[in-house]
């Protein structure tokens, strides 16, 4: 049943009490609180004490300001711009020359033709009390409005939730099931903490998981059982989901693609939605138009794009039906995580050794009463589950043990990033060939008062120093055990 948009302040998702608490901004001091809802009564089966909400109720904004110096201008936090990483000339592989500008698109033009638009550094008051009286979706290519107001970890993860929350309370408003194609449970930490998170997101929004298929078990046999249990349920009844991630276009994750391939043969009538992707493009001409055609022009499909470049690029290659949201990314939906472990090293710098890694080697110089560990979370091994859940989980509870070790961390990965959001660990973000890091920085958590972003690992081991500096009464301290020498 299809709800009309008169209905557009009765619905959320948020079953917690949701504050972004008085955010000093020089100029403007603004305060921005979501009521707490009423909850919906728990099964007796349960233990757990957190109230939850129906899925049909929206929150109440309450934005106060004061605006004694610039009554009509808010002050943002600064874009930071980073140098081009890519190529520096051609390569034999078209979609990473598409990307690059080294070959053209379809209009004679490059694909990615325009200097990338992010919030802007400041902003009429006005559109900030327009923001937030909306719901996401009715700004579903605006959805960071917000973002570069945040300082803090907790105030970037509730904003996360909050838009994750209120997308799919539209999205998935009808649908009481889903299936989850392409789940990953892989030695990459980022894809399980995506895995966990989107399997927590549909738990708040109280849609039952019928099924899941991993990627690398994609096959026949999983569609057949899958098609079997669907068959229970009206169409309208049940959402497709694709597991996110950077793999939207390409030959370097083509399991990702191929999977998604068979779910669209699959479950053709299907509401089907594209969980939060960066794009990470490689393969031939073939491959760039099989997925330009697969995603293309379709109104049943739902594509999440968790930043303002991949935003842009879906928008050059996916247009006529296909609809294109800005979604964070889905790790968010875990929640804050207290840090658990003491840490080992003053820097931990995550350092990704794959095919999407900045061209680097050895580490800059530090003081030698610095300690310093460098590594990738792919040689940190995690035990294996028994079944694609456990593993994931299994592989985020580690990915968050790696990082721990670090009184602050550097990382060339994106969730190490988040995950470090997630821990509320000071760290310094280096950006790839791709911007991948850079614009998801800019579109969802420049405002973060504890990061920093930067192209070159000489500014990164700097500004490592400095948040060490900075943090260093806050920061837990590195036990005199785990300095003994062996």
């Amino acid at each position: 049943m299809h709800k009309s948009h008169s209905a557009t302040r009765e619905r959320t998702l948020l079953n917690l009490l949701l504050f972004v608490t008085l955010i000093t901004l020089g100029v403007v001091e603004i305060t921005i609180k979501w009521d707490r809802l009423v909850p919906r009564p728990l099964s007796s089966n349960t233990e757990d004490s957190e109230p939850t909400t129906t899925r049909k109720t929206s929150p109440k904004t309450i934005l106060s300001l004061s605006t004694t110096n610039a009554p009509e201008m808010a002050l943002f936090s600064k874009i930071v711009h980073v140098q081009p990483l890519g190529p520096k000339n051609a390569t034999r592989d078209y979609a990473k020359d598409l990307r690059h500008g080294f070959v053209t698109w379809r209009d004679g033009k490059a694909l990615v033709d325009t200097s990338i638009v992010y919030q802007p550094e400041r902003k009429p008051i006005s559109d900030v009390q327009a923001f937030l009286k909306k719901e996401a979706v009715e700004m579903s290519q605006e959805t960071d409005g917000l973002s570069p107001y945040l300082k803090t970890s907790g105030d970037v993860i509730a904003e996360a939730r909050r838009v994750q929350q209120s997308l799919f309370s539209y999205l998935a408003d009808d649908e009481k099931y889903a299936v989850l194609i392409g789940t990953v449970a892989s030695k990459n930490k980022g894809d399980s903490a995506i895995t966990i998170g989107e399997m927590m997101l549909l738990e708040k929004l109280q849609i039952e998981l019928l099924y899941y298929i991993n990627v690398f078990f994609c096959n026949d046999k999983m569609f057949e059982r899958a098609k079997g249990l669907l068959a229970l349920h009206a169409t309208d009844e049940v959402v497709i989901l694709m597991h996110g991630g950077g793999n939207l276009v390409g030959n370097t994750y083509y399991a990702a693609g191929d999977c998604r391939e068979k779910a669209f043969e699959a479950f053709p009538n299907h509401k089907k939605i594209l969980l939060s992707q960066s794009f990470i493009m490689s393969g031939s001409k073939k491959t760039v138009d099989q997925r330009v055609e697969m995603y293309c022009c379709n109104p049943k499909l739902t594509i999440l794009l968790r930043d303002r470049l991949s935003l842009y690029i879906a928008k050059r290659m996916f247009t006529n039906g296909t609809k294109l949201l800005l979604a964070p990314d889905m790790a968010y939906a875990i929640g804050p995580i207290s840090r658990f472990s003491p840490p080992l090293y003053d820097i931990m710098w995550l350092h990704r050794s794959d095919t999407e890694s900045p061209m680097y080697n050895s580490l800059p110089a530090f003081p030698p009463n610095i300690s310093v560990r460098k590594s990738d979370w792919l040689k940190w091994a995690s035990p294996t589950g028994t079944s694609t859940v456990e593993s994931a989980h299994n592989e985020l509870m580690n990915g968050l043990l790696f990082l721990q070790r670090g009184r602050v961390v550097v990382t060339d990965r994106l969730h190490g990033h988040i995950l470090c959001v997630l821990l509320d660990i000071p760290h310094v973000l280096l950006d790839n060939a791709d911007n991948k890091l850079s614009s998801y920085y800019n579109t969802w958590t420049r405002g973060l008062a504890n990061t920093r972003l930067t192209d070159n690992p000489q500014d990164a081991a700097r500004l490592a120093m400095e948040l060490l500096e900075t943090y260093s009464e806050s920061l837990p301290p590195i036990s005199k055990t785990f300095k003994f020498k062996e």
